[in-house]
């Protein structure tokens, strides 16, 4: 997927603590939803939806003014593979 990839550099400034506070809620949304990975009875399309408006709106809520750089797309791509496959 890796969306952020794919977006310009801003010339606005972030804040390495502001991304770090998004990774985490972001993983503490995911974890709220323990319950609906696990589940054999919701369907994949179901669980994506899921992980779209719960958990990357949370990750992604104020973007608009971080700088992406390298190491933050890093990061966030990370994020997503870990919340992918948290067994693996």
């Amino acid at each position: 997927m890796e969306m952020w990839s794919k977006k310009s550099t801003s010339s606005r400034t972030h804040s390495k603590s502001e991304i770090k506070e998004r990774l985490s809620k972001a993983g503490q949304a995911f974890a709220l939803l323990k319950n609906i990975w696990k589940s054999k009875n919701i369907s994949l399309k179901t669980k994506l939806r899921f992980f779209k408006s719960n958990v990357l709106t949370t990750l992604l809520y104020g973007y608009e003014s971080w700088k992406l750089t390298k190491a933050i797309g890093h990061r966030l791509d990370t994020f997503q593979k870990i919340a992918a496959y948290p067994e693996s």
